[in-house]
């Protein structure tokens, strides 16, 4: 298999996570076709900002993460914010996957009495081991999960294509709310953390960065959009709209496709191996993070050394997960979420681009073309994408 495309299933590993699935119960407000427009829009901004991060990894040694990238092109102050905003995000995430995928677990295991602790620590052991082989076994690993996820997307819509009320989807076009579904859409698509893994792994290769990135995000979009369509054509707007108010998952209104065969359990299946990848990409991101933290080359980063990080890097979700799931789900919605991705998907990657192209002047062939023309457009929708999300949160 060759890289860049081992590079694409990881982006779409990390894109398809747990927000995917409850895109459909922001977008049942402004309707499908609004949706979509958004959900375009959105994925033009994430794909730009993940190029912009990707150049401002180029340009620093390899293996350099978010700490020795902000501390060259901002300064030592604004790395240390920088290295907290990140840590607070990546474990954050972590603690989440390891909740969520646990329940997906035992949705399949029924019969077998185990308990939450337990699962955590096998997926815990089991990705973090796989985590601890390196970049290599973490590609094939999760090339296979994502092979898993497609089976059950593709199934998804085989069991439900017959049951789509196409008329649905052109009733409920409330255009004037088109910006209320873009904090989810943005919190889904989000994965620049992952970049500088990335990079390293396509052996700084800006072509084969470059297509990992837009095809990963290309391809995660158009899952996105059969998944809008799927849902809002079997499950009326207003049944989604109360999913969306009381802040409960797709699972909660299953009984509005129960009746349909196969569907259900294709969606649980969907669920596993969206949050089974999106939990082995962030692993490995958040190793690679922690080891620059630690200031260990990537040479380095193997034996002794790499196990300590592995261990630094999961114990912490594993004791959240386990003792206090609901406050650590609670924490990263309410806070994690909006404030982290706006900063490591957004601020960040922008602001360093300035310094990067125009300050320092490093940036010889950008992956982002447009000039500052195109860095401005972007300034200016994060701060429109801020003034959302800050509704949002009051909400």
């Amino acid at each position: 298999m060759k890289d860049w495309i081992g590079g694409t299933f990881m982006v779409i590993g990390m894109v398809v996570g747990v927000a995917f699935m409850n895109i459909p119960t922001v977008v049942a407000i402004t309707g499908f076709y609004p949706g979509i427009l958004m959900s375009v829009i959105v994925w033009f901004f994430v794909c730009s900002v993940a190029l912009l991060y990707a150049e401002e990894t180029l340009v620093t040694i390899d293996g350099a993460n978010a700490i020795t990238i902000s501390h060259s092109l901002l300064g030592n102050f604004w790395s240390y914010i920088v290295a907290i905003i990140f840590a607070f995000n990546l474990y954050g995430f972590l603690t989440a996957y390891l909740i969520v995928g646990t329940q997906t677990v035992k949705y399949f295991l029924p019969h077998i009495p185990l308990s939450d602790w337990l699962v955590i620590l096998i997926l815990a052991l089991i990705f973090g081991g796989v985590v601890y082989l390196g970049i290599s076994a973490t590609n094939k690993l999760n090339f296979v999960l994502c092979i898993g996820l497609i089976v059950s997307f593709v199934g998804c819509l085989f069991a439900g294509k017959d049951y789509i009320l196409f008329r649905r989807l052109s009733l409920h076009s409330h255009w004037i709310f088109i910006s209320f579904s873009v904090p989810v859409i943005f919190s889904a698509l989000g994965f620049a953390a992952f970049v500088p893994s990335l990079c390293s792994f396509l052996k700084r290769d800006p072509k084969k960065i470059f297509l990992s990135i837009f095809l990963g995000t290309l391809i995660s979009l158009v899952l996105f959009i059969l998944w809008q369509m799927l849902i809002l054509g079997i499950v009326s707007a207003g049944v989604l709209q109360m999913a969306h108010e009381q802040r409960i998952s797709i699972s909660a209104y299953f009984t509005a496709i129960e009746k349909i065969p196969y569907l259900p359990l294709f969606i649980n299946f969907l669920s596993f191996f969206a949050v089974t990848t999106s939990l082995l990409i962030s692993g490995i991101t958040l190793v690679d993070f922690l080891s620059d933290g630690f200031k260990i080359s990537l040479a380095k980063r193997t034996g002794v050394r790499r196990f300590l990080v592995v261990l630094t890097a999961f114990i912490p979700p594993i004791i959240f997960a386990s003792t206090i799931p609901k406050l650590s789900l609670s924490f990263v919605n309410a806070v994690t979420a909006p404030i982290g991705e706006l900063l490591i998907n957004g601020l960040l990657p922008i602001w360093m681009a300035f310094r990067a192209r125009y300050h320092y002047r490093l940036v010889t062939q950008p992956l982002l073309g447009g000039g500052k023309t195109a860095l401005i457009i972007l300034a200016v929708a994060l701060f429109f994408l801020i003034y959302l999300e800050a509704i949002a949160w009051i909400k």
